[in-house]
């Protein structure tokens, strides 16, 4: 098997790392993070080729499965694992996904502190409310001294309560224990206050069926509208799709 067969089925970086070849994905990825989706490192024994863990083979097909054997063993996406990536980074990027997941938003970040905002919008399609996060320790750069990231053993997950106040949660700097500060943080504030939005709603008996109308400023100074029941009962109906 030769280099040549080799990128037939998947693109093989010219440069080497630690002596063994960075395999990606022959398409071009949909992430906008890689060029190409990341796969692996494979080591090259003569004319045969090996995942780590895996035995040398001179049988493409058979490199093909122990790729796939290997992406599929991991607990995240391979493109996170990129061991070209500086120290730290895996973890940023794996969390700034998972918070894009749930409606949030990084609008910037500065001095160790990413910082992310709700995005979601209500029914009207305005904001109720301002729900803030920021992690403490998560931006590896605010780390990085003499040619070396130094990287705290914890992170603070920070829920902003006030102008000058917060709450916090430490953390160890792994993925699943950042995740589980930030649900602990954010699903008692989501259902509290679910609980009060419904008892509130309990208390509005007035509504009835009368036609609602957006209205929306245009480019052109001219006013937009649509028609409002036609785009609520389009969005529950969506809704419930979901909900099974």
């Amino acid at each position: 098997m030769t280099i040549t067969d080799i990128n037939t089925k998947f693109q093989l970086s010219e440069f080497k790392h630690k002596g063994k070849h960075l395999l990606f994905e022959k398409e071009v990825a949909k992430t906008g993070r890689s060029v190409h989706r990341y796969l692996c490192t494979i080591g090259r024994q003569g004319n045969r080729y090996f995942v780590d863990g895996f035995k040398p083979t001179d049988k493409l097909e058979v490199l093909e499965q122990q790729v796939k054997d290997h992406v599929k063993s991991l607990l995240y996406d391979s493109d996170y694992y990129c061991p070209r990536f500086r120290d730290g980074l895996t973890e940023e990027l794996i969390i700034h996904d998972y918070l894009e997941s749930i409606g949030f938003k990084s609008p910037y970040h500065s001095n160790s502190q990413e910082y992310y905002e709700l995005t979601d919008k209500n029914i009207y399609g305005f904001k109720s409310s301002d729900v803030a996060i920021s992690i403490w320790g998560l931006d590896s750069w605010a780390f990085y001294d003499n040619g070396k990231f130094n990287l705290p053993s914890e992170v603070i997950v920070v829920l902003h309560t006030g102008e000058w106040s917060w709450l916090e949660v430490k953390a160890k700097r792994e993925v699943e224990d950042i995740k589980k500060a930030i649900d602990s943080v954010l699903k008692p504030l989501y259902l509290t206050d679910s609980v009060s939005n419904v008892k509130r709603a309990t208390l509005l008996k007035n509504a009835s069926n009368v036609e609602m109308t957006m209205n929306k400023l245009m480019d052109s100074y001219e006013v937009g509208t649509m028609d409002f029941k036609a785009t609520l009962k389009k969005q529950l109906e969506e809704t419930l799709a979901k909900l099974g």
